[in-house]
Parts: structure tokens; sequence; C-alpha cells
């Protein structure tokens, strides 16, 4: 076995340890895990509270352009 499956299985491990599941056990498949959507973020923005931004994409996503562009305007019109 090599050192790459070694890692990936003590990953995985650790991942299903952080999540509360034991090993075997099977989580319940949702499709769709509805949420308080843009509305909650628009409010926590507004509030000052933290809130977290990911982009998710491939190169598209690294270059500069849009992925800058909407960071640049959160920081400026959010500082908090």
């Amino acid at each position: 076995m090599g050192k790459k499956n070694i890692v990936f299985m003590l990953a995985t491990a650790c991942a299903i340890m952080a999540l509360g599941a034991t090993p075997g056990e099977l989580a319940e498949a949702k499709e769709v895990n509805v949420r308080q959507g843009v509305g909650n973020f628009i409010a926590k923005l507004k509030a000052g509270k933290p809130v977290t931004v990911a982009y998710l994409g491939g190169s598209i996503t690294e270059m500069s352009g849009w992925r800058n562009m909407t960071t640049d305007w959160l920081r400026k019109t959010y500082p908090a």
C-alpha cells in the first residue's frame, strides 16, 4: 500500500469521525437541503456578522475577473 493510499484512508477516517458517524454507518441521502438562503446572507452582512464566501471553479475562477470584483465589492461595501 502506497503513501497516498494511507493518507487518503486516514483523511477519510478523520472526516467520518468529525461528522460524528461511525465507519459503516449509513447517512440519509438528501437531494436538497433547504437553508435560509441569500436573504439570510444579506441580513448577516448588514448586521456586521461574519459570513463565509467560497468560490468553486477552475481556471476561470482563479484568474482576475468576477471573483476579484465581487470580493473587492463585498469588502468595500461591508468592511466588517
